[in-house]
């Protein structure tokens, strides 16, 4: 979106380096890290770091990405995880961590309600923390619905649906949890749930123990590129 205004956009992969597509780089271990830092601290370009906020990790790297008092009015940083406010009540340290990081930054954005109540607390400037959802509108029509969830979307009202992962931090099982509590309300209500593993037998055995099995539909991984077949 920013490329198809005029900017010039250069996308750094700080994680795994997993990923791959126009203007991104892997950083290549701390060794590239430490030299992208450098680089950021001195440059005049806007530098927006995107973190999860539930680990230590993530902070320290914020913390590094935007030392007060170099170019921190274009020093841009998203908190992104909703496990976030539970990291920041743990301990002081993780407050303080996290407060080093906000102080050197024009910008925050949380992208949900309690995750800026979090933040709010490590006493940010005025105006420098914004709440802004985690979407961005897609520029092309979305692709047709598979012809199993759209007879999903007529059996089941209300459908909810969600992106899963294997990994702990998705919290597919407090999402389960709180869908067999919302069917006790909702009796008509189901889901659709997309990512990996959402077909494979773990998944349905999950569905079983925790009480919404009937009421879900797991797509597999859904590929950006690729229209439904």
């Amino acid at each position: 979106m920013l490329a198809g205004r005029g900017a010039r956009v250069q996308v750094n992969d700080t994680g795994k380096g997993r990923h791959r597509g126009p203007a991104l780089r892997p950083l290549g271990g701390v060794a590239g890290l430490g030299r992208e830092v450098r680089a950021a601290l001195g440059s005049d370009a806007l530098v927006h770091l995107h973190v999860s906020g539930n680990n230590a990790k993530a902070w320290a790297l914020a913390a590094a990405f935007v030392a007060p008092h170099v170019h921190g009015e274009r020093r841009l940083l998203t908190v992104h995880s909703g496990l976030a406010p539970a990291f920041l009540a743990q301990r002081l340290s993780h407050l303080l961590l996290a407060r080093a990081a906000l102080r050197g930054c024009a910008a925050v954005v949380a992208v949900t309600g309690l995750v800026q109540e979090a933040l709010a607390a490590l006493g940010p400037g005025p105006g420098q923390l914004q709440c802004i959802p985690a979407f961005v509108g897609l520029g092309e029509a979305p692709a047709p619905l598979p012809p199993s969830a759209r007879a999903w979307r007529d059996r089941f009202h209300p459908l909810v649906c969600w992106a899963s992962h294997p990994a702990p931090v998705y919290g597919l099982r407090h999402a389960l949890d709180a869908l067999a509590s919302l069917s006790r309300v909702h009796p008509g209500l189901g889901a659709v749930v997309y990512g990996p593993g959402t077909v494979a037998e773990a998944f349905k055995e999950e569905m079983e123990r925790r009480g919404p099995a009937g009421r879900v539909l797991g797509l597999g991984p859904v590929r950006h590129a690729e229209p439904w077949r």
